[in-house]
């Protein structure tokens, strides 16, 4: 009853998913736990109306049974904080910079030709910062 192209493998980039991770039983009970993926509140919380519409189903198809969901919640997704308040990212970007500048004091004047500050500090700088701001947006 799960959506099939919305699994972990068949999802890519920000898009989330349903995944299971353990199922086990017997005769009388069973036990099923799955982890749920959303990059944003809403679609959090349709996931888990989802889950409750696959219970309701199920207890209607199966009279006599019985569904007990728990949702535990094991993170939040920060980008809605940084929304609200851009001072971390602020001072996180100003600490990079900072590494950035020690980084190239480092380096030797020989050392710091065009292609090696490239090969070190451009790299570093520029994955640290795209991270950071596709993080923010």
């Amino acid at each position: 009853m799960l959506p099939g192209s919305e699994s972990p493998e068949s999802t890519d980039g920000r898009y989330g998913y349903y995944c299971p991770l353990q199922m086990k039983g017997g005769l009388e009970s069973a036990k099923f736990q799955i982890l749920l993926r959303d990059f944003e509140t809403d679609g959090m919380m349709n996931r888990i109306e989802n889950i409750k519409t696959i219970a309701d189903t199920l207890e209607k198809l199966y009279p006599g049974c019985s569904i007990d969901l728990d949702f535990d919640e094991s993170y939040k997704n920060m980008k809605t904080y940084i929304d609200k308040d851009r001072k971390v990212v602020d001072f996180l970007l100003e600490a990079v910079e900072k590494q950035v500048l020690r980084l190239r004091k480092k380096l030797s004047a020989e050392e710091q030709t065009g292609q090696d500050l490239q090969k070190w500090v451009y790299p570093v700088q520029t994955s640290l910062l795209a991270d950071l701001i596709s993080t923010a947006e």
